[in-house]
């Protein structure tokens, strides 16, 4: 009998780990637009900056893809969680 993913504890943890990581990262992308209309006011300002964000998403992805190949995948998930975090950090920073 094949068991549920959900029922092996470490795939758990790792599921619900990159679930609420998901969940944070749009709630991120939801307060950098309103602090970008808050602070410019600015549509264009508003499309320079998703598009600068867009732009390094869709061509480390390209290169991810081919590291993620040739190394662990939990050492990758794990430097890549704690990138997001200190990116998140300085965001905030940069915010006040």
């Amino acid at each position: 009998m094949v068991r549920s993913p959900l029922q092996i504890p470490n795939f758990r943890r790792f599921w619900l780990g990159q679930t609420l990581l998901s969940c944070a990262e749009q709630f991120w992308l939801i307060a950098l637009t309103w602090l970008v209309l808050q602070k410019t006011g600015s549509g264009l300002m508003l499309g320079m900056v998703l598009m600068a964000g867009a732009i390094p998403q869709v061509l480390f992805t390209l290169v991810g893809g081919a590291i993620s190949d040739r190394y662990w995948w939990h050492c990758l998930c794990q430097c890549a969680d704690v990138l997001s975090v200190r990116n998140a950090r300085c965001f905030i920073r940069l915010s006040y």
